[in-house]
């Protein structure tokens, strides 16, 4: 087995794009979401060991046995000393000295552990997870009581990216099956999620959302076909994997900011005949290019689709949209775009060259993968 190569030391710049990094990452936790709070270390722990469930200090009970102890809390500090160890190819290296700690019910260890790394300049962990003994391994864990997401790693697009997720919170499938989707007949599964949405004791009388409830659970590329219904009167499916491959390496997404409040993009509606049939139009065109994976043919089709959209609903460009589209429109490797939903915000789907390539290039792209079964 190979050795691990030792990263590079990064240079003052390095550090300095961190630091602007993490101050603008706290700035959108804090400033974007104000019903969110900062707490202390010691009272996001307490919540999640609740005061009584960790062992107390100095308890002898054998935990061992059935019945007996309480689980505790391990913390681990990375120091600044390091020590040699020989690799399993023979081979010597420096790696940092990393110490272990209990945490007992009183939590006494969590303000130790602040304390001493801020005056020592050390990182410290501690996983969501209670043990029995003192080593940190899954045979000895207890309960996972949350899920904590470090987000030093995380870039400032990938944390916009990630909380625009939590804002949508629109599966409705999770609500009716929490695991996975049953195994039966994928148009059913996605008119039962299309029904559940839609209660009929509603009083506002919008119908919506079936769209959503076919992306979610009908496979591959799906044309549907609608006849003055809120329910498309039939279906047509490509699960031709060089098909969905090749509209896999051309299109990806955008985030923008989510709609303002008071949004409304009916809004200004004209509907007449003819816009109507430039719309069917171009999604004729668009599903003819897609299955003979012509591109020219494809970007062309997919912005007409757009155009002949904005024509009857002008109220999609709204908000920061259009600085969206004039920000990736220029772009020599982007041949057209359009926006997934109702429009007003949400995301900006782009046709490009090569999507890796260009993900490459603006990291905050979101690369698409079509479920195939």
């Amino acid at each position: 087995m190979a050795d691990r190569r030792k990263k590079p030391e990064h240079d003052d710049a390095w550090w300095a794009d961190q630091r602007h990094a993490y101050i603008e990452k706290n700035d959108i936790l804090l400033s974007d979401y104000p019903s969110w709070e900062w707490v202390s270390p010691y009272d996001f722990w307490r919540t999640i060991f609740p005061e009584g469930f960790l062992q107390p200090r100095g308890e002898e009970v054998p935990w061992h046995e059935k019945g007996g102890g309480h689980p505790n809390g391990i913390a681990i500090q990375i120091t600044n000393r390091t020590k040699t160890v020989k690799t399993k190819t023979g081979r010597k290296r420096d790696v940092p000295v990393v110490e272990r700690f209990t945490l007992t019910d009183d939590l006494d260890g969590v303000m130790e552990r602040v304390v001493d790394s801020n005056r020592k300049n050390e990182s410290v962990f501690c996983a969501p997870v209670s043990f029995f003994g003192k080593s940190r391994v899954a045979e000895n864990a207890r309960f996972l009581h949350a899920f904590a997401i470090d987000l030093d790693g995380v870039g400032v697009q990938e944390l916009k990216n990630m909380l625009k997720q939590f804002r949508n919170g629109r599966d409705p499938k999770q609500k009716i099956w929490p695991v996975k989707l049953p195994d039966m007949n994928p148009e059913i599964l996605a008119k039962l999620v299309f029904c559940f949405e839609n209660d009929p004791e509603r009083s506002d009388g919008i119908v919506s959302g079936a769209q959503d409830a076919i992306g979610i659970c009908m496979p591959g590329l799906v044309r549907h076909y609608y006849d003055n219904r809120f329910w498309p009167d039939k279906f047509e499916s490509c699960l031709d994997e060089k098909v969905l491959s090749w509209v896999e390496s051309h299109v990806c997404m955008i985030p923008m900011e989510p709609r303002r409040p008071g949004c409304s993009v009916v809004e200004g509606k004209d509907i007449n005949e003819v816009k109507v049939k430039n719309l069917a139009k171009a999604a004729d065109d668009c599903w003819n290019a897609i299955l003979a994976m012509d591109f020219a043919a494809f970007a062309s089709a997919f912005q007409a689709s757009f155009d002949a959209q904005v024509a009857m609903f002008p109220a999609m460009i709204q908000g920061s949209v259009q600085e969206f589209i004039d920000q990736y429109s220029v772009l020599p490797e982007v041949h057209a775009w359009k926006m997934p939903g109702a429009g007003g915000g949400g995301y900006l789907v782009l046709v490009v060259d090569d999507v890796k390539a260009f993900a490459e290039k603006h990291p905050e792209a979101i690369e698409l993968t079509i479920r195939r079964k």
